[in-house]
This record gives C-alpha cells, sequence and structure tokens, in this order.
C-alpha cells in the first residue's frame, strides 16, 4: 500500500500518509482524490445533505450563512486562546475572511428577498460579530 487517507466524521482529511512514493505518484494521488471529493460536492446527495432536505436556494444559503458564521466564531475564539503572536495573526486574517464570506451569502439573501440571518436561533437576525 502506497498510500492512507484517514477522514473526519465530515469526510475531510485528517491524515495523509505516503509509504515508497515518488513526487510523480504523491501528486497523482492528491489529485486523484481531489476529483472524487469535487464529485461528492456537485452530487444531489451533497445538497440534499448540505440543505436538510430539499435543495432550495434558501435552506442552501442559510446553510452556508451558517457555516461562515460557525467557522468565524472558531477563528475568533482560537485568536483569544492561542498565545502565538504569529498563529493569531493567522487567525485574525482567516476570521476576517470567514466574515467576508459569511456578508457575502447574507446580502445575496437579503437581495433576492429569502431567509434571515439568524445562525445562532438568538432571534436577533444579525450575528455579524
Amino acid at each position: 500500500m502506497d498510500v492512507v487517507w484517514l477522514y473526519d466524521s465530515n469526510s475531510q482529511v485528517i491524515l495523509f500518509v505516503c509509504f515508497n512514493m515518488n513526487a510523480q505518484t504523491l501528486k497523482r494521488e492528491i489529485e486523484t482524490e481531489a476529483a472524487s471529493a469535487l464529485r461528492q460536492l456537485d452530487s444531489d446527495e451533497f445538497l440534499r445533505a448540505a440543505a436538510g432536505g430539499e435543495p432550495t436556494t434558501q435552506a442552501l444559503l442559510e446553510t452556508a450563512a451558517a457555516s461562515e458564521h460557525a467557522a468565524a466564531m472558531t477563528f475568533e475564539t482560537w485568536i483569544q486562546t492561542e498565545s502565538d503572536t504569529n498563529a493569531q495573526a493567522a487567525f485574525e486574517r482567516v476570521a476576517e475572511q470567514e466574515h467576508t464570506h459569511y456578508d457575502r451569502v447574507t446580502a445575496v439573501m437579503d437581495a433576492i428577498g429569502v431567509g434571515g440571518t439568524d445562525t445562532d436561533g438568538n432571534g436577533n437576525g444579525n450575528d455579524r460579530q
């Protein structure tokens, strides 16, 4: 066996180990795995799972907004708990990027008049931190 892929519960690669592999073989393995992951993202099953049922525009946008919000909050937490200043700076950049993604998704939602932006369920309708 040349490659071992380990995944977490969200089908994210958490460990990739190569044994007796040259650069070309490694490149081919990664490209094959990426192509497989992209096919899964393009499937109806993925859209249904992401939407929690019927993949309507509203359901998919609400899911995307919640995902972006959760990612931003994760990095905001890491900023507060990380002692390494380089890591903090990296987390700050990523948190801001996730906030930008959230703002883009909610702007589309507002523009087409679907859903709310209450990603944490507190009822305020605006969870941008």
